[in-house]
């Protein structure tokens, strides 16, 4: 708010400290005269307002995601599900960035989450990390039982727990401003049983489609 008007300064037209709105009257009728303004100008007053007094958002530790689950990877394996002793089992974890929303520090926020390592425990003894879940051989242009950054090769035939994790980095939006959060947030898959099968090859006249009775059939 703006207000304008002039002010006589002590011991200068009359001597007191005397605020008279422009165009106002002095309640006898006529408006005064102005008096002189040492300055040559007219003052002006201006009442800035104050900025309100803003909470401080404190930082955002992995803990303080306690309430906030990220979404569980998926899990696939080719050849259809199964393995093949001595030769690479492509296994694949599905995961994407997402956001998840709740209540934090008594304030509604919404978690970002965006998946940047993925850990394989292929059950037999071998662990491998890696920056990406992996991919379908059709969609990697590859031919079956070829390797991939996410496969895994058997030794030997049987039954594998297979476990799956995915860590995602989180950013908090507080609508305000945002908090990245130092570390990462772990989403386990629910292990799997992967069946390896043994691969018996014989030399054979006709295929089994031609032949379902013929050896190896």
């Amino acid at each position: 708010m703006i207000v304008e008007g002039t002010q006589t300064q002590p011991g200068i037209d009359g001597g007191g400290s005397e605020w008279i709105p422009k165009g106002g009257t002095d309640g006898g009728g006529a408006a005064p005269a102005e008096p002189k303004n040492p300055f040559g100008m007219d003052l002006l007053y201006e009442q800035i307002p104050q900025d309100e007094p803003t909470e401080e958002i404190p930082a955002v530790t992995v803990a303080d995601l306690a309430a906030f689950s990220p979404q569980k990877p998926s899990f696939t394996a080719e050849p259809a599900g199964l393995g093949v002793a001595g030769l690479p089992t492509n296994v694949i974890a599905g995961a994407s960035e997402h956001t998840v929303a709740g209540t934090l520090f008594d304030r509604p926020v919404t978690v970002r989450f965006t998946p940047v390592g993925y850990r394989f425990d292929y059950g037999d003894g071998t662990i491998s990390t890696t920056s990406t879940g992996g991919a379908a051989w059709a969609d990697l242009g590859q031919a079956q039982f070829t390797p991939t950054p996410t496969s895994h090769t058997f030794a030997s035939p049987g039954d594998y727990t297979v476990n799956v994790s995915v860590a995602y980095t989180a950013v908090v939006d507080f609508g305000v401003t945002t908090r990245v959060v130092n570390g990462t947030v772990t989403a386990n898959a629910a292990p799997q049983t992967l069946s390896v099968l043994e691969a018996r090859t014989a030399l054979v006249d006709k295929t089994c489609a031609q032949n379902p009775r013929g050896p190896g059939c």
